[in-house]
């Protein structure tokens, strides 16, 4: 694990998708990925604690660690966000990301709230060391409560209505951080699809 001194500044773009339980994120930036191929971005592979799933290959759905050595890159500032859930835990490890190359993935409302690495001073008080705000680019994907409880009953979720109580607390993030630019996506995936890539783009000029 590098640490502060050996790190470089990265020279690409690293944009990070955040938004509550059945917002759509994660289906919007599958439906994205093919068209990112020319705008040479890559996909972020997280990082997470719990045993692998049934088909999943560790290095391409995720990497596979201990917790020991998750807390161990959580102490060396090796993580860009992480959170814990349902006993286990998920984060963005800097060191996997080459810094010379555009990345896109999925993170949670609260990795970024509450352990975000790069310096927002709406978010945490830490100095950045290897991203700043001119690197990293957020978006906050944002349904209605409706529109999330259909698409968490679709999936067969349980405890929706407790989800949705979470909901409350993600509605939060749009007012107490800087996202840099904000997506409602309570229409078709293609309509959600083309309102990402154009943030994106923006980014990028």
């Amino acid at each position: 694990m590098p640490n502060k001194s050996h790190l470089v500044p990265h020279q690409g773009h690293v944009v990070l998708i955040a938004g509550p339980s059945g917002s759509g994120k994660t289906s919007l930036l599958d439906a994205i990925m093919p068209r990112l191929t020319d705008r040479k971005f890559h996909r972020i592979i997280t990082q997470t604690t719990r045993p692998p799933r049934e088909g999943e290959v560790a290095g391409e759905d995720y990497f596979f660690v201990s917790r020991s050595q998750f807390q161990s890159d959580i102490e060396a500032e090796g993580l860009i966000e992480w959170t814990e859930y349902k006993g286990e835990f998920y984060g963005t490890p800097v060191f996997r990301l080459p810094h010379y190359q555009n990345y896109i993935g999925v993170v949670t409302v609260d990795g970024v709230l509450k352990h975000a690495l790069w310096g927002n001073e709406n978010t945490c008080d830490e100095e950045l060391f290897l991203y700043d705000n001119d690197v990293i680019r957020t978006i906050y994907i944002s349904a209605s409560r409706y529109i999330l409880r259909q698409r968490l009953e679709g999936r067969g979720e349980e405890n929706i209505d407790a989800r949705l109580e979470g909901v409350m607390h993600d509605g939060v993030a749009p007012r107490i951080m800087r996202w840099d630019a904000k997506i409602k996506n309570d229409s078709d995936v293609e309509t959600g699809a083309h309102r990402l890539l154009s943030a994106i783009d923006d980014f990028k000029n």
